[in-house]
């Protein structure tokens, strides 16, 4: 396996863990930060931003999936990033110290569209190496 076959997996990897830990840490001892960003709730901005990256992190990890249809890529990239936002949401809901919130998944799910735009300039990108 060369460096970029053993590099972008592991950043994938690293990337789900920091989503994990961010998802189901305890917060209680950090400083308030502030209510809103631009208008929209703070912890939404961040869910936002949690998952923007998961179609680009997982093109490159696995760019054997961009040598089918990019149309089915994004659809098979996006739903794969929704099941693991909505397992996210779905654990919290279990926790007695987070909760599960249906605007968190669509904050997520936002993120991942807007990510997915991303994915066919990999596609391209990729096609030139």
């Amino acid at each position: 396996m060369d460096k970029a076959g053993f590099i972008f997996p592991t950043i994938f990897v690293l990337y789900v863990a920091a989503v994990l830990f961010c998802c189901f840490v305890r917060f209680e001892s950090l400083p308030e930060v502030g209510r809103s960003f631009l208008g929209i709730p703070a912890d939404k901005a961040a869910h936002f931003l949690m998952f923007l990256p998961w179609p680009a992190l997982f093109s490159l990890a696995f760019p054997g999936m961009l040598k089918k249809g990019v149309t089915g890529t994004i659809a098979a990239i996006f739903i794969l990033g929704f099941v693991f936002a909505a397992l996210t949401e779905a654990g919290q809901y279990f926790t007695t110290y987070r909760e599960g919130d249906l605007k968190d998944l669509l904050a997520d799910t936002i993120g991942l569209l807007a990510g997915s735009l991303v994915v066919p300039v990999i596609k391209s990108y990729s096609k030139r190496g």
